[in-house]
């Protein structure tokens, strides 16, 4: 990997990109391991250097003044994982919109997308900051609680997450109705501590 190309790959992170790809000679190269691995540190780094704070902020204050329910609630996710101090956002998401929006407002940790379907995990995986934690088992779409903690459970297996720990949760409170104003959306966002 060349100086040119560390460079391209640091300054689409700070460009805003969700994700970065090998280039076709890179990845059919010599070393494609070491090569992501390398771009990795460079994108781990870019991150670092990236004041998320003001991101946030920019990117909020550029949005219209009408904007979207469940986007509201995604931006009032990632200002309370900042006013908190939150090291982690666990969002229950069935197509994989709420954990785009989540992405969309720069946190500055990780977003841990709780799904059951195999082509959204996937898809989370494009989207900045996101880890998909798919369901396989026949655990109730609408056990939040139960899914939730299973987000909390992944974080925890990948280290980014230990006893203590302040915790944001997006999803559907179904209690007010999935088919609500809401239309299945995120409607709840709650502040959770790590037991």
């Amino acid at each position: 990997i060349n100086a040119e190309y560390m460079g391209d790959v640091a300054n689409a992170v700070l460009d805003g990109a969700d994700c970065v790809m090998l280039s076709a000679e890179t990845a059919k190269g010599a070393y494609p391991v070491e090569s992501i691995a390398h771009m990795n540190r460079i994108v781990i780094q870019a991150q670092l250097a990236h004041p998320t704070r003001q991101l946030h902020t920019d990117i909020s204050e550029a949005q219209p003044e009408d904007i979207p329910r469940e986007e509201v609630i995604a931006q009032c996710a990632v200002s309370m994982a900042f006013e908190t101090h939150a090291q982690a956002i666990i969002v229950l998401t069935r197509s994989g919109q709420s954990a785009r929006l989540v992405a969309k407002y720069r946190p500055n940790c990780p977003i841990y997308a709780v799904c059951k379907d195999a082509r959204v995990a996937r898809q989370c995986l494009v989207y900045r900051a996101v880890h998909p934690v798919r369901i396989t088992d026949r655990t109730d779409i609408q056990d939040s609680h139960t899914l939730v903690q299973r987000g909390v459970e992944a974080a925890v297996a990948e280290g980014h997450l230990q006893a203590g720990d302040s915790v944001i949760a997006v999803h559907t409170d179904y209690r007010v109705g999935a088919h609500a104003p809401t239309h299945g959306h995120a409607n709840l966002v709650r502040a959770i501590t790590v037991k």
